[in-house]
């Protein structure tokens, strides 16, 4: 820390989703099912700022009655984020500025971490997010970090090998 600066307060963790969807003050429901246990830091701060950042988006371009679904899925091999919310049938309130850059910002964090970031707008006027990457452990990212060129980019695919292009030695 800094002499003169303030404090910085933890970075938000996923036991803190709940706290974050009863904040939207929206009807949103929330589904986390596996374990995270072993997930690296940065990769849980990743899927809690995707929700954060769709339920932003939901707040500022929705109408007031649109809802909202959140699924955060751990497995074996990979960590699911899905947010989608209703159309809504109310008005879109004249709201909150946009800066243009959430969804190039969530799209660039999932890609941190070997992932895919999809984003659709649905039938009845409301929007989906989905992220899938692949789960590394928490020592795997540390190793990766500690090799001269290799990052948090480094994931496993479905059968243990690191995901991306492979290089000629």
């Amino acid at each position: 820390m800094h002499a003169g600066e303030p404090a910085r307060t933890p970075q938000p963790t996923l036991d803190e989703l709940r706290a974050l969807v009863e904040q939207s003050g929206r009807d949103v429901e929330l589904d986390v099912t596996g374990d995270a246990t072993d997930l690296p830091t940065g990769a849980a701060l990743q899927a809690y700022r995707i929700v954060q950042e769709a339920l932003t988006n939901m707040l500022k371009h929705a109408p007031p009655d649109a809802s909202a679904r959140v699924r955060v899925e751990f497995t074996r091999t990979e960590v699911l984020v899905e947010v989608t919310n209703t159309g809504g049938r109310e008005p879109v309130a004249a709201g909150l500025t946009s800066s243009g850059r959430g969804l190039a910002g969530m799209a660039q964090r999932v890609e941190l971490y070997c992932g895919k970031l999809e984003t659709d707008p649905l039938p009845d006027g409301g929007f989906a997010y989905s992220r899938r990457c692949g789960r590394a452990r928490r020592d795997d990212v540390g190793a990766d970090l500690r090799r001269p060129g290799a990052g948090a980019r480094r994931a496993a695919d479905d059968r243990g090998q690191p995901a991306g292009p492979r290089r000629r030695r």
